[in-house]
C-alpha cells in the first residue's frame, strides 16, 4: 500500500504550453521539464494534461515522431508504434514513452545516443502523412459540424433558430468556426514544417516555448468552458420543453392574445372550452429574432343562435418578429416544412390584406399568414354533426386580427 501512495505521489500535473502538433515546442518544453527533475510518464498526456513523474534532475533529449496510421483508442497495438519499429529505434538508444496528437514520443538519455531522425526529407515525408490526415480531418470537421448541420435544418435556419433559440444557434456558429480555425492552423503549422524539413533542414529542438503560452492556455479553457456552457444551456432547455415549464392552462392565462380564436370565430354565441386533459394549453417564449412566440392549442364548443354546434380545436404557432422579412422566411419555411407531407393539398383564398398567406390541408385544414413583423400558422379542425365553418371564413377572422 505505501508503495503505491508513493508512486501516486510522484505523480505531477502540467499544461502543455502549445498544440500537440508544434513539435519543436514540445520537444523543448519536455526537455526543460526533465532538467527540472520532471520526466514524461507513459500516461503521456490526459485530459488536456501531461503527467509526468518526479526524479532526480537529468538532461534528456526528446524527439516527436509522425504516426504512419492515425493514432487512436481503437488503433492496432493501442495505438503505440509497432514492435519492430520500437526495438530498431531502442537500439539508436531512444525509447518510445508515449504519443501526442499524431506523434510517437521517444526520449534518450545518453548524449552518445545518434539522433532518432538522421535525414530531413525522410522526415518530411513521414510528416506529410501527418499533413495529409490532418487536412482530411479538417475537410470532415467542415462538414460534420457546418454543412451536415445546415442540410439537417430541411432550408429552415430562421424557424430553428427562434424555436432553439438564436443566441444558443449563434453560439454554435462561434464554436464552429473556432474549430475549424483550430484545425486550419494545424494543417498550416505542419506545412511549414514539411517545407522546412524537406529543403533539407533539421529542426529546432531548443525552440523557446515560452512565447505566448498564457494566449495558448487562456484560449484553450475559455473554448472549453464555452463549450461545457452551451451543452448546460442546450439540456436546460430541452428540459424545460419535457418538463413543460413554460406551458400554462387557458383557464389561467389572463393577458390578451393578438390573434382570433374559436371565441373570436362565432362572438355572438356561447362559447365554452371543453374539459380535456392535453388541450387547452399555451406556451409562451421569447428569442432575439422573434421577442414573442406563443404555441396554443384550444378545444371549444361555440352553441350558435339556431342551437347547432361550432365545435372543435384550433392550433396555432404565432410569432413577432423584429423584422418584416424575418416574419416572411418564418412563413416560407412554415410552408416548406408542410410541403414534405405527402398529404398537403393546397386550396385558393379568398383576397386578404396581408403581406403572404396559403392556406392547405395536411389531414386538416391550415392557413398561414404574414403580415408585417407578425407570422401565423393555424389549424382549425371541426367535429360538429351538424355544422361546419368554411375555410375563408374562418381564414379572414385570423387575418383580421393581425394588426
Amino acid at each position: 500500500m505505501s508503495d503505491k501512495l508513493q508512486i501516486k505521489a510522484k505523480k505531477v500535473y502540467r499544461l502543455p504550453p502549445c498544440a500537440n502538433y508544434e513539435i519543436e515546442k514540445t520537444e523543448s518544453w519536455l526537455a526543460d521539464m526533465a532538467a527540472k527533475g520532471l520526466f514524461l510518464s507513459k500516461d503521456g498526456f490526459f485530459a488536456g494534461f501531461a503527467v509526468f513523474e518526479k526524479k532526480e534532475p537529468k538532461n534528456v533529449r526528446y524527439r516527436m515522431q509522425a504516426a504512419p496510421v492515425k493514432i487512436s483508442l481503437f488503433a492496432d497495438n493501442n495505438g503505440e508504434p509497432d514492435d519492430e519499429a520500437k526495438e530498431l529505434n531502442e537500439s539508436y538508444g531512444w525509447q518510445y514513452i508515449a504519443s501526442r496528437g499524431q506523434f510517437f514520443i521517444y526520449c534518450s538519455t545518453s548524449p552518445d545516443a545518434r539522433e532518432l531522425n538522421t535525414d530531413p526529407r525522410v522526415q518530411a515525408l513521414a510528416l506529410d502523412i501527418v499533413r495529409k490526415r490532418e487536412r482530411s480531418n479538417t475537410i470532415a470537421t467542415f462538414m460534420w459540424l457546418l454543412v451536415y448541420p445546415i442540410v439537417m435544418l430541411y432550408g429552415r435556419p430562421v424557424l430553428t433558430a427562434v424555436n432553439i433559440g438564436s443566441w444558443l444557434i449563434g453560439w454554435a456558429a462561434i464554436l464552429v468556426l473556432w474549430a475549424l480555425v483550430r484545425s486550419v492552423l494545424k494543417v498550416v503549422h505542419l506545412r511549414k514544417i514539411r517545407k522546412k524539413l524537406a529543403m533539407g533542414e533539421m529542426l529546432n529542438h531548443k525552440k523557446n516555448w515560452n512565447q505566448k503560452v498564457k494566449q495558448y492556455h487562456i484560449g484553450g479553457i475559455i473554448f472549453l468552458l464555452m463549450i461545457f456552457a452551451w451543452f448546460a444551456c442546450l439540456f436546460s432547455g430541452w428540459s424545460n420543453e419535457i418538463m413543460n415549464k413554460n406551458v400554462q392552462s387557458l383557464a389561467d392565462y389572463t393577458d390578451q392574445l393578438p390573434f382570433a380564436t374559436i371565441a373570436d370565430f362565432a362572438p355572438h354565441g356561447v362559447y365554452k372550452l371543453n374539459d380535456l386533459k392535453f388541450a387547452n394549453t399555451i406556451e409562451t417564449k421569447s428569442d432575439w429574432l422573434a421577442p414573442k412566440i406563443i404555441k396554443y392549442h384550444e378545444t371549444a364548443s361555440v352553441v350558435l343562435k339556431n342551437n347547432q354546434y361550432l365545435q372543435g380545436g384550433l392550433l396555432v404557432d404565432y410569432y413577432e418578429t423584429i423584422a418584416p422579412n424575418l416574419a416572411r422566411e418564418i412563413a416560407r419555411e412554415l410552408k416548406l416544412q408542410e410541403k414534405k407531407s405527402k398529404n398537403y393539398t393546397e386550396y385558393n383564398l379568398a383576397d386578404l390584406d396581408v403581406d403572404y398567406a396559403v392556406a392547405y390541408a395536411n389531414i386538416f385544414p391550415t392557413v398561414i399568414i404574414q403580415k408585417g413583423t407578425k407570422v401565423i400558422k393555424a389549424t382549425f379542425y371541426q367535429t360538429s354533426n351538424d355544422y361546419t365553418m368554411q375555410l375563408n371564413e374562418w381564414v379572414q377572422i385570423v387575418a383580421n386580427s393581425l394588426k
